[in-house]
């Protein structure tokens, strides 16, 4: 497939995906219902549980691979304690009240979410796009390999899981997350371009210590939030390209990554300690970002930083000053 073929594909998809004169009224107020309701259990789960999560993590994890210990200030946590390096220290004081446009800005990134909710449906069922969207499809297996499987006939959904699916999606995520990543590293390299920064991204980095997850993660501009949104069918798309044959990717493969993705865009902006070993992901590399700016593009992984030399490490020092910061939602 030629470039401009490939472009031509695209453009179709996304035309095809985000149309939205065929949407009645009851698939919006549904979509909006859904995100909504979504976000507001997001918001209120994620920093409560992920801190007894952390908790639990570092109490059993061994000695020798305990972080320093540091005493985190209590944004974001509720009571100030001992958590044995379970909080990353603020390296600079945070953003403490939201004006009315950090407001108006979460409230679009939550209106425009019901739109790429409709746009992610619509992109698993278009015909042109290469995802198969069949539940449980009849496995053609021989009497042979229905013995090593582990349910007890052939075709059933446990096989289909275990047999088809699993080993797809064992490579296909990871590709998904290196594809997304080297566009949105370029993407936010560039919204980081003097005379363009100022117009949509200064607004992100008013907030130099993220702390409140998925609120401090949607507080962006309108433009910026599309494009990251909408850059998950672009490395969709290309992935699907790569698989070849229509069926090896299914839509629980994109659904996956598209909420896996969310969870690690929210767990970028608190202080959680969290960190995916070999270097995969590392909350600490995008907060040096939000207090470095020039560096550590990536959203999810440092790959592209790296290859780009743009990759800094997290050096551990405790602002006291940002530690005593109170927080005061208007």
């Amino acid at each position: 497939m030629s470039v401009a073929d490939f472009a031509r594909d695209f453009f179709s998809n996304i035309h095809a995906a985000g149309s939205v004169s065929d949407i009645s009224a009851t698939v919006w107020l549904t979509a909006l219902s859904v995100t909504f309701i979504g976000f507001e259990a997001f918001d209120g789960l994620l920093i409560p549980v992920g801190s007894v999560l952390l908790r639990l993590y570092y109490a059993v994890l061994p000695r020798r691979h305990k972080p320093v210990k540091v005493v985190p200030g209590s944004i974001g946590f509720g009571p100030a304690d001992d958590l044995s390096g379970a909080v990353i220290p603020h390296q600079a004081p945070p953003l403490p009240q939201l004006s009315r446009l950090d407001r108006a800005f979460q409230l679009f990134s939550k209106v425009c979410a019901a739109t790429f909710l409709i746009a992610c449906i619509k992109f698993s069922l278009w015909e042109g796009a290469y995802v198969s969207t069949e539940w449980c499809p009849s496995l053609p297996v021989n009497h042979n390999e229905a013995k090593s499987l582990s349910s007890s006939s052939p075709g059933t959904c446990g096989e289909w899981l275990l047999k088809r699916w699993l080993p797809s999606f064992a490579w296909q995520l990871p590709l998904l997350f290196i594809v997304y990543d080297f566009f949105y590293t370029l993407m936010h390299w560039g919204l980081h371009i003097p005379f363009l920064y100022p117009w949509i991204h200064k607004h992100h980095h008013r907030q130099m210590s993220p702390f409140r997850g998925n609120a401090d993660a949607i507080n962006v501009h309108p433009i910026e939030f599309m494009l990251g949104d909408y850059n998950h069918i672009l490395a969709t798309f290309i992935v699907t390209r790569i698989t070849g044959a229509r069926g090896e990717f299914h839509a629980l493969t994109f659904f996956l990554f598209v909420l896996i993705g969310g969870f690690f865009a929210s767990a970028n902006h608190t202080r959680w300690n969290f960190t995916i070993p070999f270097g995969i992901y590392d909350v600490k590399y995008h907060d040096v970002h939000h207090r470095l700016y020039n560096c550590n593009y990536g959203q999810y992984i440092m790959l592209w930083d790296r290859v780009f030399g743009t990759f800094v490490p997290f050096t551990a020092r405790v602002d006291n000053a940002a530690q005593g910061v109170k927080t005061k939602e208007g």
